[in-house]
């Protein structure tokens, strides 16, 4: 659970110094995959305005938007 506060920390941290030099930037949300794309551990940082090329499918767009991208302090506490 350590690590996961850490990076819910860091997570923290960086919106708020892209809050500072981006003041119009969208509202931001972090977390996991509920099923991870990757081996290594991982947490998303999103803009809630989902304005970017890289969301190209509907699948890739859900997997932010739905109950599959899971919040840091659900973690925590199933942890």
């Amino acid at each position: 659970a350590d690590l996961i506060v850490e990076l819910r920390s860091l997570a923290t941290w960086l919106q708020s110094q892209l809050r500072l030099q981006m003041p119009t930037l969208a509202p931001m949300r972090a977390g996991f995959h509920a099923v991870p794309s990757m081996r290594q551990l991982h947490m998303h940082v999103i803009s809630l305005d989902f304005d970017s090329d890289a969301l190209k499918t509907k699948k890739h767009f859900n997997s932010f938007t739905t109950s599959f991208f899971v919040r840091p302090c659900l973690w925590e506490a199933k942890l």
